[in-house]
C-alpha cells in the first residue's frame, strides 16, 4: 500500500465540500499527514494510505459517506450495514439485487438499478431526483469505485467488466482512471453511468464471511497481489492527452 500513490485531484475532491461546509480542512489534512501546501501543486501525489485516512476522517467529521456531494447525506454506518447484509448472499447476482434494493431504501448516494439483456447485464448508477444535473464527476468516481471494489471483496476475485460507461466527458485526470476500475474499457459521454458485464457473473459465489472479512479498503494491488493492472482502454475519441 505504501508504494501506491494518488493524484492530488482526488485529495482536493475529498475535502472540497468539507471546506464549503465550514470544516477545518487544514486540520483534516494534517491528521492524515498531508501537507496543505501540496493542494496547490497540480502534479503532487500522496500515498494511498494517506488518501484512505483522509477520506475516512473527512467522512467521520461530515457524517456523510458521500462527502457532501449529494443532496442527502449517506449517514455514517450505511456502508458497513450494506456490507454486513450482502455477505449473507449466496451468489453475486443475489448480492447485486440487494445492493440496488438497499440504495432504493437509503437516502444518500446514487440510485443503482440492475438491467439484463440476453447474456449481458448492466448495473446503472443514476442521480436521485434532487441531484439531476448537479453531480460532478467525483460523485460518480467515489460511488462507482466503491461499488466495483465491493464486487471484488464479496467474491475475492476481479469480476471482469466489459465496459464502464460514464455520462461525462473525459476529465483532465483521465490517466488516473487506471486503478479505479482495474483497466476495464471506459466510454465517456454515454447516456448513463454503468458497469456492463456478462450475465454469467450472477452465478459467481460470495465467499466473504462475517468471521473472515477481507480488507475491503486495501488498494487492488494489495488485495489481489500478482494481478497487474492494465492500462485503461478508452474510446478512440478519448486518447490520452500525451497521444493527441
Amino acid at each position: 500500500m505504501k508504494d501506491l500513490s494518488v493524484h492530488i485531484y482526488f485529495v482536493n475532491a475529498v475535502i472540497k465540500q468539507a471546506a464549503a461546509h465550514g470544516f477545518d480542512t487544514e486540520r483534516l489534512l494534517q491528521r492524515s499527514r498531508i501537507s496543505p501546501r501540496l493542494m496547490h501543486e497540480s502534479q503532487a501525489r500522496v500515498s494511498a494510505e494517506q488518501y484512505a485516512h483522509l477520506q475516512a476522517v473527512t467522512m467521520r467529521e461530515m457524517g456523510d459517506e458521500m462527502l457532501g456531494y449529494c443532496s442527502y447525506p449517506a449517514r455514517r454506518g450505511q456502508w458497513s450495514a450494506l456490507c454486513h447484509w450482502l455477505i449473507s448472499c449466496k451468489t453475486l447476482g443475489q448480492a447485486l439485487k440487494r445492493y440496488c434494493l438497499f440504495y432504493n431504501i437509503a437516502e444518500g448516494g446514487l440510485q443503482p438499478s440492475l438491467l439484463t439483456d440476453g447474456d449481458r447485464a448492466q448495473l446503472q448508477f443514476a442521480p436521485r431526483p434532487a441531484d439531476i444535473g448537479k453531480l460532478v464527476p467525483y460523485a460518480y468516481e467515489l460511488f462507482m469505485y466503491s461499488a466495483h471494489r465491493l464486487l471484488c471483496w464479496l467474491t475475492e476475485s476481479l469480476p471482469p467488466l466489459e465496459v464502464v460507461t460514464l455520462s461525462y466527458p473525459a476529465p483532465p485526470h483521465v490517466q488516473e482512471y487506471r486503478p479505479l476500475f482495474l483497466g476495464a474499457p471506459i466510454r465517456f459521454d454515454s447516456p448513463q453511468c454503468s458497469f456492463v458485464f456478462k450475465r454469467r457473473l450472477f452465478s459467481r459465489p460470495i465467499v466473504q464471511t462475517p468471521g473472515n472479512p477481507g480488507d475491503l479498503f486495501a488498494p487492488p494491488a494489495v488485495q489481489y497481489p500478482g494481478k497487474p493492472l492494465p492500462e485503461p482502454e478508452l474510446e478512440p475519441a478519448y486518447q490520452r492527452p500525451d497521444r493527441q
